[in-house]
């Protein structure tokens, strides 16, 4: 396979082993999911900023070893066979591989490819269906798994209950996945990928044929398609002549429900699959069991090989063959009893008679309990010639909990009878050693019985032919068979019972007549008044506005209209979690590449008012991630959501959370900084070497001497603090660690853009307003940790009578959705003005942002 570059991935198996293979692809995957990680990263977001960085460094160090190589008398840059690799496939355009573990993943992982505008291709997840638009524009390969999901379990009205809507619709929706995307002309190739068993590979891409994916293009998918995808069509992938003989051999067409694969050929190798060990396995098997106290020493094993699904079962104790005997000799006992019974009286003495009658009644009683049933063998495997199965004990050994487990293999055919060797593990710990001999006899009995028994069903079925095998239209069942199945699910977006069947355009002009308009601005609150929109923006405030003639008229008539409620703080809408704990600055990660536009409280929080939101990283960290303003569009792609015109942000963080040794995380060493001194100290250390970053950078593009810097992103995101082209959002409580922040913040001629929380704000108002600091505070949260007792309801209030810009902050979804309500608790403890209060929601968060 071409290429020789490397695979990131993770495994017991050595690198080097993986190393020295010729490689094909570069694999990314930009979440930790599923990796155990215990230090950096150890969130989705913190996953893309150390591959966003890596791919920075690959080109760096490129560039240093030009320039050293250039001039050997420079500082020579330090050996890395990991970036040289990764700088290598970077410059010859080799193909990556993206995990897509979701519909928004792919669109991430596009995201990032076009930003180092990488040759790329995704593993997909079988859920592309659901923004099939947008990731058909990205015209990118996708490797589309057929692992469909299993209808979920709504047998009681329990279960029904708690089974989520769009699981069910996903459920119904999924075998369509293929067909949809070769539909919007997506090139894709099947993949075995996440099946239980990749034996069910046929079955499941002939399901995804059956509900619209046309056979050829299936056929396509797992044969040219990967072959090009791969860069060995030349040798592989079609029948002609000069490649190689890697052929299937089927008894019909491939997709036939009933095909069976005869053959396969591999570059002419052939490997017939019609072996003895698939001929002989059906049919019934003596076990003779090696002696042990307590434990049979026989069963009967019977198997049934169908279309390479095996069934089995045991038969306890008795003999089939002595059984049957025994059945056909009762019953000539019975004819011979019935027509001379006083024949029988005679010859017998009286104390035979009832000797014989107890110990029929005792057989009777014995056959009953015996186990003369059929046990089930559970989880059953049959490959490489081995049988594995699992048993309840107790349906063999009376009054013996636990599972069995059962054993075999099947030794080569010679001209003795097949037989096979192996072991019963019991629940006890002891083990039975296991021969097993296949009868010949009773394996054609058993197959005669079968074909009878079917016979019989099919001419039971057949009686009623002309009441079933036509429905209420007249079509046969053959017909019926043929029809794909109906899908009653449509596609929403998101795929929830709420989410939106299509993404219909909002009529361009609209006309609100007569409200009550809060303008949270110079006019105040003005009564009968017209508002109208146009193209998302407001044209005209006014009373007696004229109407457009395309405009859609609203009568506002006793209703109250009022500018969009904006969330200073919030953590919504974020795939993956909120912090990024692997170490104390993480000024790297940025929350808007895990926007998750899937979430539901997007949709209730509209219903609250709710149109802005600041979505910002969690308190874990002194110096945290970036934040993303958003708009709320229910039913948008997360870029759809971002809100461009908000200036760029950045989370920090004071008191309990970031000086705990363990913030953020559930294990491991002490982290610095662990005391609020050190919190102080940190912040200084990252300000002076992020002087020093953009000192070295100066000097390097003057003068060109030496080598070239290496981009670091998180000491560039805090140069933009520096040069106030990044707004920090602070979390504060306590008025000793506010005073010491906003002193190191001056002593860089930083102004802070706003304070969280600052429950300790009203004992510092005046502090605050000097430095131009606004204030996004809770309502009446206090006492729910220490360093919050001396919060007060009145806190907002008390810091607007100073000037300071306040709004009220949810920082939480449930509270989010009555932020009205929350803003009116300022009238309630403080007498803020109505008009006032309002802005609390509106106009002040807004400043606080930047987009006012």
């Amino acid at each position: 396979i071409k290429g020789t570059s490397c695979i990131i991935t993770t495994g017991s198996k050595p690198l080097a082993d993986r190393l020295l293979k010729a490689q094909w692809a570069q694999h990314v995957r930009l979440t930790t999911a599923g990796i155990r990680s215990e230090g950096y990263p150890n969130s989705p977001m913190g996953a893309v900023a150390l591959a966003r960085q890596a791919m920075l460094d690959a080109q760096w160090y490129h560039q240093a070893w030009q320039a050293y190589q250039r001039d050997t008398s420079l500082e020579q840059p330090e050996v890395c066979d990991a970036l040289d690799v990764l700088s290598q496939q970077l410059r010859s355009n080799e193909l990556f591989v993206f995990d897509g573990l979701n519909e928004l993943f792919v669109l991430r992982a596009d995201d990032f490819a076009r930003e180092f505008q990488l040759n790329y291709l995704v593993r997909g997840s079988g859920r592309e269906y659901l923004r099939l638009d947008a990731i058909a524009k990205m015209k990118r390969p996708i490797l589309v798994p057929v692992n469909f999901p299993k209808a979920p379990n709504v047998s009681t009205s329990d279960q029904a209950t708690q089974t989520d809507l769009g699981d069910l619709m996903h459920w119904e929706l999924a075998p369509e996945n293929p067909a949809r995307l070769s539909k919007a002309g997506v090139t894709m190739a099947l993949t075995s990928f996440g099946l239980r068993d990749p034996a069910e590979f046929v079955s499941s891409v002939r399901r995804a044929i059956e509900r619209g994916l046309p056979a050829e293009e299936a056929l396509s998918a797992i044969t040219t398609t990967p072959a090009k995808l791969l860069g060995v069509d030349e040798l592989v992938g079609t029948i002609h002549p000069g490649k190689w003989a890697n052929l299937i051999v089927t008894d019909k067409e491939l997709w036939d429900k009933d095909v069976k694969i005869h053959e396969t050929w591999v570059q002419g190798d052939r490997f017939p699959w019609e072996t003895e060990s698939n001929a002989v396995i059906d049919g019934t098997w003596r076990l003779d069991l090696q002696n042990i106290p307590g434990k049979p020493a026989a069963l009967w094993l019977e198997v049934r090989d169908s279309k390479k699904r095996v069934a089995a079962t045991l038969r306890s104790e008795r003999d089939k063959k002595k059984e049957e005997s025994e059945n056909k000799a009762g019953d000539e006992e019975t004819k011979s009893a019935d027509s001379s019974p006083q024949e029988a009286s005679s010859e017998a003495p009286a104390e035979t008679k009832e000797s014989n009658e107890k110990t029929q009644e005792d057989d009777s009683k014995s056959e009953k309990k015996s186990g003369t049933q059929l046990v089930k063998i559970d989880d059953i495997r049959w490959q490489d010639r081995q049988l594995v199965g699992r048993f309840k004990i107790k349906q063999v050994i009376q009054e013996t909990d636990g599972i069995g487990q059962l054993t075999l293999t099947l030794l080569a055919n010679g001209n003795d009878q097949q037989r096979m060797v192996g072991r019963i593990a019991w629940s006890d710990g002891s083990v039975s050693i296991v021969q097993a001999v296949f009868d010949t006899e009773l394996s054609m009995q058993d197959s005669e019985s079968d074909k009878t028994q079917e016979k019989s069903e099919e001419q039971k079925d057949g009686a009623n032919d002309d009441k079933k095998d036509k429905d209420d239209n007249g079509n046969s069942s053959a017909e019926k068979s043929e029809k794909i199945t109906p899908v009653l699910s449509s596609v929403r977006y998101p795929l929830t019972a709420v989410g939106l069947g299509s993404t219909s355009d909002a009529p361009r002009k609209v006309m609100f007549r007569n409200a009550t308009v809060w303008t949270c601005g110079a006019a105040g609150i003005l009564e009968n008044c017209d508002v109208l929109v146009e193209d998302g923006i407001i044209k005209g405030v006014g009373k007696a506005l004229e109407l457009p003639a395309d405009a859609q008229l609203i009568d506002a008539t006793g209703l109250h209209l009022s500018p969009g409620i904006i969330d200073c703080h919030s953590h919504m809408a974020t795939d993956g979690g909120v912090n990024e704990s692997g170490q104390a600055v993480t000024a790297e990660v940025r929350i808007g590449d895990f926007i998750d536009c899937n979430d539901i409280s997007i949709y209730r929080q509209l219903a609250g008012g709710v149109t802005a939101a600041n979505i910002l990283h969690g308190s874990a960290n002194p110096i945290g991630g970036q934040n993303q303003v958003i708009k709320l569009r229910w039913g948008a792609l997360p870029n759809e959501m971002k809100m461009i015109e908000a200036p760029s942000g950045i989370k920090f963080a004071l008191g309990e959370n970031v000086k705990r040794s363990n913030a953020g995380m559930r294990s491991g060493p002490v982290r610095y900084p662990a005391s609020r001194m050190g919190v102080e100290q940190i912040l200084r250390d990252q300000f002076a070497a992020a002087l020093d970053y953009e000192k070295s950078w100066r000097e390097w593009e003057q003068t060109g001497n030496g080598l070239p810097p290496r981009r670091d992103l998180q000491s560039e995101a805090i140069l933009e603090i520096i040069r106030g082209q990044r707004w920090v959002h602070c979390h504060s409580y306590r008025q000793d660690e506010i005073l010491a922040f906003l002193r190191v913040l001056e002593d860089y001629k930083i102004r802070v853009g706003s304070l969280q929380h600052i429950l300790e704000g009203y004992k510092v108002a005046e502090v605050l307003a000097s430095h131009g600091a606004m204030a996004s505070s809770f309502s009446d949260w206090w006492a729910y940790k220490f360093e919050v007792f001396d919060a007060i309801p009145h806190n907002g209030a008390l810091m607007q009578q100073q000037g300071i810009v306040v709004s009220f902050n949810s920082d939480d979804d449930e509270l989010a959705r009555h932020l009205n309500h929350e803003a009116a608790k300022a009238i309630k403890y403080g007498g803020v003005k109505p008009e006032e209060a309002l802005k609390f929601v509106t106009l002040n968060p807004a400043k606080q942002l930047r987009i006012d």
